[in-house]
C-alpha cells in the first residue's frame, strides 16, 4: 500500500495561513538549536512578530526555511 499523494498544483486553491502575522521556520537538514532547544530535521515552529528570540546555533549545520505572514526587512537578521 502505497502512502504516497500526487498533487496537480494548479488545481488547487490556495487559502490564508491559519496563523497570521507570524514568523514560521521549518528546519529541512540538519540541526537547528534555538535558545538551547535544539529542533531536528523535518520539525516546524511559529514566533509571533517582533519578539526577540535567539540566539541561535547548531552543532551539525543546518538549513532553515523561514518565511513571515507580515511585513519584514533584512534588518531582522544578523549573521553570525
Amino acid at each position: 500500500m502505497s502512502v504516497t499523494q500526487t498533487v496537480e498544483a494548479s488545481k488547487i486553491e490556495a487559502i490564508p495561513a491559519p496563523f497570521p502575522k507570524t514568523e514560521m521556520s521549518y528546519v529541512l537538514d540538519g540541526d537547528f538549536i534555538s535558545e538551547g532547544i535544539s529542533y531536528p530535521e523535518g520539525t516546524e515552529f511559529n514566533i509571533k512578530p517582533n519578539t526577540i528570540h535567539g540566539p541561535h546555533t547548531t552543532k551539525t549545520g543546518c538549513s532553515v526555511l523561514v518565511t513571515f505572514s507580515y511585513p519584514s526587512v533584512l534588518d531582522d537578521f544578523k549573521l553570525a
